[in-house]
């Protein structure tokens, strides 16, 4: 179930999806540190199987200036000693790539919700924060692409670097390449 921001002080909704088992998930927008924790405490004591918060400023469409993708970190800090602790999303009505690409590789958004419209013909289009299916399609491309320049945390060269090993500074003397390298020159 998703809950958004609007409803977040309707306590009793959060309550009857919560016991269903299914994952809950839940925007912030307009709410304070106390309601949100409040709307959290709701789905634990019901027994919520699955957390998620989404920051989200509810204005439509935000303003780039208005997101404050850092809140992600107040409230992994919030819930930081919670049990069980919820994931942090975004939920995006900026309509803008660089947005959610910013949550999901900066801010570590564990889910990133947004507006879309098929055809461009809805009122939410038109006020500008819904996506069309072509505009979202290479953001989350993007994204995706992103993921592989994570990579392995080891520190040692890469198969793409194998062949530049030779051509290092040699220490002995301080020329490029490698003196095994040069030989092959001389």
């Amino acid at each position: 179930f998703k809950i958004a921001s609007y409803e977040i002080l309707w306590l009793e909704l959060f309550q009857h999806c919560s016991v269903t088992g299914k994952p809950l998930v839940f925007s912030t927008g307009m709410a304070s540190h106390a309601e949100i924790q409040a709307a959290y405490d709701t789905c634990v004591a019901a027994q919520a199987n699955e957390i998620t918060i989404l920051h989200c400023n509810s204005s439509y469409p935000t303003p780039l200036t208005e997101v404050n993708l850092s809140s992600m970190f107040a409230l992994r800090d919030q819930f930081a000693a919670q049990d069980p602790q919820p994931q942090i999303g975004w939920s995006d009505h900026s309509r803008n790539p660089v947005v959610i690409q910013r949550a999901v590789h900066h801010f570590n958004a564990a889910l990133v919700e947004f507006h879309l419209d098929l055809d461009g013909q809805g009122a939410e289009y038109a006020s500008g924060h819904c996506w069309l299916p072509q505009e979202i399609a290479p953001v989350i491309a993007q994204i995706r692409a992103g993921f592989a320049a994570d990579g392995d945390p080891l520190l040692e060269f890469t198969a793409a670097e194998t062949n530049e090993r030779d051509w290092r500074t040699e220490p002995q003397d301080g020329l490029r390449p490698l003196i095994g390298k040069r030989k092959g020159y001389l």
